[in-house]
């Protein structure tokens, strides 16, 4: 995989965590309607689809060359990603927002480095 260096020309969107967890902040109300609703399921898959296509685009911007097993690994990574930043939102509307919006997004950011976490937790997973 190559990856791309030209910070000049970005055509994709990044994702500010803290606006992401102060917007579901200022909505919750909304966010729990549909949280509970029939029709969260629906909007879930349109909140993860669309997240899923932020990342495929940095993925793709990142990574010119990629190979069709690169491909792969990288579909999974974005699928895993959004589904688990979601679930991670949804779950704190749930728990009623005890922890800030700047908290949340330390946290999902922390998340996502998991090689630089404090704890391991791969040894929870057994390997196929």
């Amino acid at each position: 995989m190559t990856i791309q260096n030209d910070k000049m020309a970005q055509p994709y969107q990044q994702i500010n965590l803290l606006a992401l967890f102060e917007y579901v902040e200022r909505r919750q109300d909304a966010f729990k309607v549909f949280h509970k609703n029939d029709t969260s399921l629906a909007f879930k898959q349109q909140l993860t689809t669309e997240m899923r296509r932020l990342i495929e685009a940095y993925f793709n911007n990142l990574f010119q060359e990629a190979t069709q097993s690169d491909q792969i690994e990288l579909s999974i990574t974005a699928d895993y990603l959004a589904g688990a930043s979601l679930v991670l939102v949804f779950k704190w509307i749930e728990d009623g927002l005890v922890y800030s919006p700047r908290y949340m997004a330390k946290m999902l950011y922390q998340l996502v480095q998991m090689p630089n976490m404090a704890f391991n937790v791969a040894g929870f997973f057994v390997e196929a």
